[in-house]
């Protein structure tokens, strides 16, 4: 039912034409397509009761405006992103900045390697999920919540592993590096800071 959920449909349903061009059998693309587009089901109940509970179907979508991100290009919500990081610097709340810019940039590189490398449908779920967000920005910050959004596309831990499993100590650093930042992380969450 979350709001980027419905774009399942999207990678499922270029699974569904790989594997047609792959046995050229007309049934089976039309039972992929439909089996593609029951992923939108979740989304579509949630629909309906907004609809019988609260008398409004588009009330999940009034309710988003309570969080104030408006619709940008991605390549702007990059550009201000970026800006934003190294503006702030030593100077709080300039931080969250700079930490969030820290997890997108490094996943927008491992994003790329899926695109290049991965199946075709690993591509297109990569690539809707990381531009959900980036389409819809909070101004003062435009990647806040973007590290959250990366957390299921498990596309980028590939590019990361082959990344590091081709360089010596790579992976042993990565470890370290990552161990050490979800403690840092969580320290950060559980005091109630804005790492989310």
């Amino acid at each position: 039912t979350r709001n980027v959920g419905v774009l399942l449909v999207l990678p499922l349903g270029v699974e569904a034409v790989h594997r047609f061009l792959k046995r050229k059998d007309a049934s089976d693309l039309a039972r992929g397509l439909v089996w593609a587009g029951l992923a939108a089901g979740g989304t579509i109940g949630y629909l309906i009761f907004a609809q019988v509970f609260f008398g409004d179907w588009q009330a999940p979508f009034v309710q988003q405006q309570n969080w104030q991100r408006e619709p940008t290009f991605p390549l702007v919500t990059l550009y201000q992103g970026t800006q934003e990081a190294f503006r702030f610097i030593g100077v709080y709340p300039g931080g969250y900045h700079l930490l969030d810019w820290l997890i997108v940039i490094p996943a927008l590189a491992a994003a790329i390697w899926v695109v290049m490398r991965a199946r075709p449908a690993y591509s297109v779920y990569t690539v809707a999920s990381l531009l959900a967000p980036l389409f819809y920005a909070f101004q003062p910050r435009p990647f806040m919540s973007v590290p959250r959004f990366l957390l299921p596309l498990f596309p980028l831990v590939w590019a990361v592993a082959v990344w590091a499993e081709r360089r010596k100590g790579v992976h042993e650093a990565y470890l370290a590096v990552s161990a050490t930042l979800l403690g840092v992380m969580l320290v950060l969450f559980v005091n109630w800071y804005y790492v989310f």
